[in-house]
């Protein structure tokens, strides 16, 4: 027994929340449990949904697109390497001109993550502001066949150099990033200046 079929047999009802899930691209009003209304490690690997026929379902990132409950929004993401293709949920942080999402330690994966893309890109940025390595940028495709740069820190320089290139449509946010103003663990709010900037 995994641990979704598990909990389904010993879950509290009320810690369940209105919220719907996208499934071939039919969004579907349900109830999705959240473990005390918060979102936990759990919540980017599987989710446990309420449907109308009042059951419980597992669903997984190969089973939806994507869910949403609690003002939340939850992307299905596939990652494929050299090695093998995990699947999970990032989290959608800021939407605009730039679309900044994050994702959780999860067991095949055991770093924080920010996700990254401009309208006019065709791939996601990925971000390990915690990942203990040298600096590196990598390709990679995602869920939807569309090419993926990583770059992962932490280097300082290196984080001046590559982000504001790609915020250089700002000179204002690209300013504060060389200046040293904004740096590696000011990404959510670089990424909403930018936006703030784009609409201006």
């Amino acid at each position: 027994m995994n641990t979704a079929t598990a909990k389904i047999k010993s879950i509290d009802t009320s810690y369940f929340q209105n919220g719907y899930v996208i499934k071939t691209g039919d969004t579907i009003r349900c109830r999705i449990y959240l473990a005390k209304h918060k979102l936990y490690e759990d919540n980017y690997v599987y989710i446990i949904a309420r449907l109308s026929d009042d059951k419980n379902y597992v669903f997984t990132p190969k089973d939806i697109s994507a869910y949403g409950v609690n003002n939340i929004t939850m992307i299905a993401h596939r990652s494929i390497t050299s090695v093998d293709t995990s699947y999970f949920f990032i989290k959608q942080i800021e939407k605009g001109n730039v679309t900044l999402y994050s994702r959780v330690e999860i067991p095949s994966d055991h770093e924080f993550v920010y996700y990254f893309k401009k309208p006019d890109s065709n791939g996601l940025l990925f971000f390990a502001p915690n990942k203990k390595s040298d600096t590196y940028l990598q390709e990679r495709y995602n869920k939807y066949g569309e090419m993926v740069s990583k770059y992962t820190g932490p280097n300082v320089e290196q984080f001046k150099k590559v982000f504001a290139e790609y915020l250089k449509d700002c000179e204002g946010v690209h300013n504060k990033i060389l200046s040293g103003f904004y740096g590696i663990n000011d990404l959510e709010t670089i990424i909403r200046e930018y936006n703030k900037c784009k609409k201006q």
